[in-house]
């Protein structure tokens, strides 16, 4: 036997919700897009931190900062 759906509610989102989660999104955004802007430019200026380590490391910081600045906001 099946069930009638008709009666199913879809529920709106509350005002909180519209607010929070841009602000926390954007917040999140920029500790991303900074933190690892700073990495990028502590190794590039920084003749010490030159080594082929830390290269991968900043190709690990590029990759983040492409999900931070071009995922996370969508």
């Amino acid at each position: 036997m099946s069930t009638n759906c008709t009666n199913i509610t879809t529920s709106s989102p509350s005002g909180l919700e519209v607010i929070v989660f841009p602000i926390l999104y954007i917040v999140l955004c920029l500790f991303i897009c900074g933190g690892n802007m700073l990495t990028i430019v502590a190794v590039c200026k920084t003749e010490v931190l030159g080594t082929i380590p830390n290269m991968f490391v900043v190709s690990l910081a590029i990759a983040d900062l492409m999900i931070g600045g071009l995922v996370i906001p969508m």
